[in-house]
């Protein structure tokens, strides 16, 4: 079954697997987090997760995660050599496994 989500800062839609948003729902530290919730579309096309926290000298600190790559090393098989996790339609916002794949570029090896 795929599932649409609503990302917090426009109006397109995420769409899972339900593995995935099983996991994602379930998950111990992503639910403490409120992970689902404050997903967003990054400026890059990209589905995020970000927190800011202010720092003791007066910046911040930003955590960044990309729920791509997070699912990829959940759920997929990660090849020996080097990769890119590649979307196979070209939408960056269709994060269903069947979408995500690693793409070895056998010119540089």
């Amino acid at each position: 079954m795929i599932y649409k989500l609503s990302l917090s800062n426009c109006e397109e839609e995420l769409v899972l697997d339900a593995e995935v948003l099983h996991f994602l729902e379930t998950d111990p530290d992503l639910s403490a987090m409120d992970f689902i919730q404050n997903l967003r579309r990054h400026d890059r096309g990209i589905v995020v997760y970000q927190k800011s926290q202010k720092t003791a000298d007066g910046g911040y600190l930003i955590e960044t995660i990309y729920l791509h790559r997070l699912i990829a090393e959940r759920f997929l098989t990660k090849p020996s050599i080097p990769a890119v996790l590649k979307f196979k339609n070209g939408n960056k916002l269709d994060c269903r496994l069947d979408n995500l794949e690693y793409h070895i570029d056998w010119n540089e090896h």
